[in-house]
């Protein structure tokens, strides 16, 4: 990826709009981005990054907290990204949330975040944010914080990386290249391990709890086995053999347990034999003490009944008494009781007929009123059916007149219809007319439809001819630049290749002259005085050859040569991909030239926007075209239709002519009914009154009624008053009657009550008793009430009898003394009973501890074995199974692996950047407490010395950390894919370098440029960099925001 330009709004310390046009510096790669601290140069990367993965090159900023605070309110912050990715170009353009201007009224609204991205590989802009992203991370093959890692080198970080020991460099590795999972395999492998330890620990402890819960009887007997039992108690872990050695004294103490209840069984049959004879004792004692306790009741009893015999001989004096009185004075009590009812009534009757004869005086006087009033009507009776014969005879006016009514508006209704068709049909014939004229004016119109429809064809057929060879020219076209972008690639590379081959051959000529110097001091050791030179044959010797301390030896430089064969011969390999990619861009190029001399296309201004250009005006052209021969066909058709349509509406015309002769001659005769009949209407409307025939009818019926209803009034009034005479007559002839039985019933009753109290002073009874209580039945209560105590003493007296006689000559037995013995023995068997129910309570569980643990064995086993696995893996990923106590981790060994990588690509430029002299190389950790693998010391290879990298000189240590940071940056993109990146930045660190060091890591920095067509961007503040570079991106920081300023050489 390789940005083109670069527009910020808003962003970061940038007020306003700030654009960065890198494409100032095409072909010269190297630049500056300088300024002072906090002016916004690192934030150029930021906007890079924002632009295109929507974040910024700090995970702790994001685009909303990168709004500039510099900014007026309402203008929008976005970044716009144009770049280069192999060979096509991108524009993508990101807002943040804004603040805007509402399109109606005033005020403003909060505009959401959103992407935008085209291109020459993309047909319709992408506008989803999620799209974007995704076709982002498919164009460039990185993900942001990929992307970070290998385009921005952040100096400082690798300074660190060298200063710090493995630990510390164990978390710059893990950021970079994730090797977290494998960390987290070790850890996940540390708590697996943990867990399988712990169900291994937790069966275990369940075994241990079972050994616990093992219950032995309280017996000297079982001392010896208890204490071999307990001895598994106090564990704090047990095996196998452990396990297998609890089992066997178990099954011993459940043996011994056997044989303990056995023995206790016995005893516990002999005591409950022993009770059961106790309780028949029991039993015939408590039946003889039973029965002299009835006898003792029975005599209370007896007793108890001769003392209520007094009361009970009352009782049955006053039954006898009471049954005299019901016999003798009740008869005459109920025969004047009889006659007392029937006074009563009559006197109730009496007041009843006075009450009802009064009502029937009333009733009279009112019909004798309403009689009077009806009868006064009846002059009215011969009036009103005098006018109902008279509207009678008027009814066959009254029909005749409303049957002219109604046959006038039929005859008007016939006349209104008739004239609407005689208007409708003219309408109908006009309409028709028009029609017929429009059809033949079309077909006039459109005579040349057919001429027309055959041109627009042809020119159809030769428009998509053309369209057909414009889409092989952009096809060849497209494929020419395709061509011509590897060969441009290949010729850079080939120019690269070149470069270093050159470089090595240079390298090795020097290195060879060395070598045959070194060689004449050799000779020069071996001359004597006055010995003549095996070279020379001089017998002085006064200048002789000395040794070089950097002379190569002959391996050396042979593996040198090698290495210039083999950029040779890379070289030439590249040198023919060159030659066959011009063979076939010239070949392109002539397909290319062809098409557009076919299509009379400029070929010199020929380009992909032109060719897409001509494409759609061509898709247009033709559609167009399309679009009027569908238009002529449908006039062709229309015109088909038409012909035949004239020939109907001829028809048509000539049928409408007869319909309206017709029709004329029907308004007239309907015109002459309707006049006949309004004329004799109008002599009838004066006679006229009532509205209908019904309604001169109801009226004369009505007349007729109301002289019927009189008459029926009169004749009820008459009726009602004559019944109402008899009915007062009826009840004043009660009343009398009524009286009459009264006198009687009263005589009656005072005779009664003479005879009632005769009875009464006879018996000496001074009140009438309530006969409503001194009844049969009551008399019969007492009597038998009296007979029952009689019963019941009788038959205690004899009980009495009977229980004395079946205790003669026997006494009461001492039942509490033989509880107290059963009790005894049933305490002293419960004991048995517990001892039984403990010991066979205890015998099953520990049959039930002995099978649980003979199943948890095995479940032990089987953990065990897992848990040693798991124990054996984790000890091997976290570097705890080694000979040498290095302790190299799982993730370090991965890590060493990468280091390796990254050591061999930083060596190729840190040898360069020191002249040779220097090679970064692993070390060994001083301490091997600690996990090791990642440690660095530097070789010296004048001296052929290790020492700790710690020891190199400020500008040194920054040769090597930004060899470091390139090797990384080269690791990376190979892991994606061979990802080539086309800029690259690196973050200050220039400070410590002195004027050499400083010169020889920009000519490293202007090798990464590959003859600028890779651009590298030093972001710095150093005053001795802005004189060495001379491309430079100027931020200029001020109160009211930063501006950028581009600068070129």
């Amino acid at each position: 990826m390789k940005p083109i330009k670069l527009k910020m709004s808003a962003f970061g310390p940038y007020a306003d709009v700030e654009t960065v046009d890198f494409s100032a510096f095409d072909g010269k790669g190297l630049f500056l981005i300088t300024g002072t601290t906090g002016a916004g140069k690192t934030t150029i990367f930021d906007a890079i990054c924002f632009a295109l993965f929507g974040e910024t090159s700090g995970s702790s900023r994001n685009g909303e907290m990168l709004r500039s605070n510099f900014a007026k309110p309402l203008t929008r912050t976005y970044v716009e990204l144009d770049f280069e990715h192999r060979g096509k170009k991108y524009r993508i353009i990101r807002n943040t949330s804004n603040e805007v201007a509402k399109k109606r009224g005033t005020g403003s609204k909060i505009e959401g975040a959103s992407a935008e991205l085209t291109g020459d590989d993309i047909t319709t802009p992408l506008t989803k944010t999620g799209e974007v992203n995704n076709k982002i991370s498919e164009i460039i093959g990185l993900k942001c914080d990929e992307y970070r890692q290998i385009a921005m080198l952040a100096q400082g970080e690798f300074k660190k990386f060298i200063e710090s020991g493995s630990e510390k460099r164990s978390e710059i590795f893990r950021k970079i290249f994730h090797t977290d999972i494998y960390k987290e395999f070790q850890d996940r492998l540390k708590t697996e391990s943990a867990e399988k330890l712990e169900e291994k620990k937790k069966v275990c402890e369940l075994i241990k709890s079972k050994t616990v819960a093992v219950e032995i009887p309280d017996d000297d007997s079982f001392a010896e086995i208890s204490e071999k039992i307990s001895l598994y108690t106090d564990r704090t872990d047990l095996t196998v053999i452990d396990i297998e050695q609890f089992l066997l004294h178990l099954s011993v103490l459940s043996e011994m347990q056997k044989k303990d209840n056995t023995e206790i069984e016995k005893k516990r049959k002999e005591l409950e034999k022993t009770i059961l004879e106790e309780e028949k004792k029991k039993a015939l004692a408590v039946e003889i003490n039973n029965k002299f306790d009835t006898l003792d009741a029975e005599k209370l009893r007896l007793e108890q009944l001769l003392q209520s015999k007094p009361h009970y001989d009352e009782m049955l004096k006053k039954a006898e008494n009471d049954e005299k009185i019901l016999h003798s004075v009740k008869p005459k009590y109920d025969s004047f009781a009889e006659s007392r009812k029937r006074y009563d009534s009559a006197l109730k009757n009496c007041k009843n007929a006075e009450i009802n004869r009064k009502s029937a005086e009333e009733n009279l006087k009112l019909k004798q009123n309403v009689f009077a009033e009806k009868k006064s009507l009846e002059g009215k009776i011969a009036t009103l059916n005098e006018e109902s014969g008279k509207l009678r005879a008027k009814e066959d006016t009254y029909r005749k007149y409303f049957n002219l009514t109604a046959n006038l508006n039929v005859y008007e209704s016939v006349l209104q219809n008739s004239e609407k068709e005689i208007s409708d049909n003219r309408k109908c014939y006009s309409d028709t007319e028009n029609l017929k004229t429009k059809a033949e004016k079309f077909i006039s119109k459109n005579s040349d439809t057919e001429q027309k429809i055959f041109d627009a064809k042809s020119k159809i057929t030769a428009l998509k001819d053309k369209s057909g060879k414009a889409e092989r020219l952009s096809a060849e076209y497209e494929n020419l630049a395709k061509i011509n972008a590897r060969l441009t690639n290949a010729k850079a590379e080939c120019a690269d290749l070149a470069k270093s081959a050159t470089a090595l051959n240079n390298e090795y000529n020097e290195q060879h002259n060395i070598y045959i110097m070194n060689m004449a001091g050799v000779l020069a050791d071996t001359l004597e005085d006055e010995k003549p030179c095996p070279v020379c044959g001089s017998l002085h010797h006064p200048s002789p050859a000395k040794h070089s301390e950097n002379a190569p030896d002959k391996d050396t430089l042979d593996a040198l040569k090698a290495r210039c064969e083999v950029a040779e011969s890379a070289v030439h390999k590249k040198s023919n991909e060159v030659t066959r990619l011009e063979t076939e861009s010239e070949s392109a190029k002539t397909n290319v030239t062809e098409f557009a001399n076919a299509l009379e296309v400029d070929v010199e201004t020929l380009s992909a926007e032109m060719i897409s250009q001509l494409l759609s005006e061509q898709k247009k052209q033709l559609k167009a075209l399309e679009n009027e021969a569908s238009d002529l066909e449908k006039v062709r058709e229309q015109r088909e239709v038409c012909k035949a349509e004239i020939s109907r509406f001829a028809e048509k015309l000539k049928k409408l002519d007869l319909v309206h002769t017709e029709l004329i001659r029907k308004n007239a005769d309907a015109k002459s009914k309707y006049n006949s009949a309004k004329e004799e209407t109008e002599s009838l409307k004066a006679e006229i009154k009532y509205s209908s025939v019904e309604e001169l009818l109801n009226a004369a019926k009505a007349c007729a009624d109301k002289a019927e209803q009189i008459k029926s009034e009169i004749d009820l009034a008459q009726s009602e008053l004559s019944n109402a005479k008899s009915n007062f007559d009826s009840k004043v002839s009660a009343e009398n009657e009524t009286a009459k039985q009264l006198k009687s019933f009263e005589s009656e009753l005072e005779n009664k009550k003479s005879e009632l109290d005769i009875v009464l002073s006879e018996n000496n009874i001074l009140e009438c008793p309530d006969f409503n209580l001194l009844t049969e039945d009551s008399i019969k209560e007492l009597k038998q009430e009296a007979e029952t105590f009689t019963d019941s003493l009788k038959k205690s007296r004899a009980t009495v009898e009977t229980c004395e006689k079946s205790v003669e000559g026997k006494q009461r037995e001492d039942v509490l003394k033989i509880n107290e013995l059963i009790g005894k023995y049933t305490s002293e068997k419960e004991k048995w009973d517990n001892l039984y129910t403990a010991g066979d309570r205890s015998l099953h569980n520990n049959q039930n501890i002995y099978n649980s643990v003979e199943k948890l064995k095995n479940d032990f086993e089987e953990k065990l074995k897992i848990a040693d696995v798991y124990e054996n893996l984790k000890k091997t990923a976290n570097g705890e199974i080694v000979s040498d106590n290095s302790k190299i981790t799982f993730e370090r060994y991965i890590m060493g692996s990468y280091f390796e990588q990254v050591l061999y690509y930083a060596n190729l430029r840190f040898s360069k950047m020191t002249g040779g002299r220097y090679e970064i190389v692993r070390g060994e950790s001083r301490d091997k407490r600690i996990s090791a693998g990642l440690e660095i010391s530097v070789r010296d290879n004048f001296n052929n010395k290790e020492r700790d990298i710690s020891s190199l000189s400020g500008g040194e240590s920054f040769q090597a950390s930004l060899a470091l940071a390139l090797g990384l940056s080269d690791i990376i993109q190979q892991r994606n894919g061979g990802i080539r990146l086309d800029s690259i930045f690196i973050d200050e660190g220039f400070g410590s370098l002195d004027n050499d060091s400083l010169a020889s890591a920009i000519e490293t920095l202007n090798d990464l440029t590959g003859n600028g067509n890779r651009l590298v961007g030093i972001i710095s503040h150093i005053s001795e960099l802005k004189n060495s570079i001379g491309n430079k991106i100027e931020v200029v920081g001020t109160k009211s925001g930063s501006s950028i300023k581009i600068i070129t050489d």
